[in-house]
């Protein structure tokens, strides 16, 4: 344990709901635990629609019976042996930093674990440390569940297994999906640290967004 430097890291997440990138990050953040650091899981009461404008009803709708689940199953999480603290924060939202970075935690490392989180983290003052993204996926998941855009991205790539890097040139299908992938595309040029879990994403990043 000694050849370690102990530090106290945080992951912020859009959520704890049942979720493959949630999953990843709950085992990372009992490893890294179990090898002696301070490691704390920051997640909104209030679940995220940054994707949407304020007033449209059905968003507020999620929103409600969201928040209502969130609180009557308090920090707890009933899908996952999470080992370490989890930090319920207001919202995610950066125009509430200065509501929101009261609850959280000072750190050596603030990590986004979501495009809806790499913008709370970018907004983050220096106490919370270093500020990192952790991209688990090019994340424009209105536009990967249309099949014209699998179709016009077909005549793009010659290969299959480029068609998740030339996914960033297909506009998307309709009005919310393209409001997605335009926070999307942007949060990568926000000033935070990069880390990838794969090559395409890594030849997406630097090739396509050009980070």
């Amino acid at each position: 344990m000694s050849q370690y430097i102990k530090m106290k890291i945080n992951f912020v997440l859009p959520g704890t709901g049942i979720a493959g990138g949630i999953r990843v990050v709950f085992k990372y953040a009992n490893r890294l635990s179990q090898r002696g650091h301070d490691v704390k899981i920051i997640y909104p009461v209030v679940p995220p629609r940054m994707d949407r404008e304020w007033t449209d009803y059905r968003s507020r709708i999620t929103q409600f019976l969201g928040t209502i689940k969130r609180v009557v199953r308090s920090n707890s999480v009933d899908w996952f042996d999470v080992e370490v603290e989890l930090v319920p924060i207001p919202t995610i939202a950066p125009n509430a930093i200065s509501l929101v970075e009261f609850f959280i935690p000072d750190a050596d490392i603030t990590i986004a674990t979501s495009w809806e989180t790499s913008y709370l983290v970018a907004s983050l003052g220096e106490s919370k440390g270093k500020k990192v993204y952790f991209v688990q996926h090019y994340e424009i998941w209105k536009t990967w569940n249309d099949e014209r855009s699998w179709e016009r991205v077909g005549r793009l790539a010659s290969e299959p297994d480029q068609y998740p890097i030339e996914m960033k040139e297909i506009t998307p299908p309709n009005k919310e999906a393209r409001r997605e992938k335009e926070l999307v595309d942007q949060s990568y040029s926000l000033p935070l640290s990069k880390i990838t879990i794969s090559k395409w994403l890594e030849e997406l990043l630097k090739n396509k967004v050009r980070v």
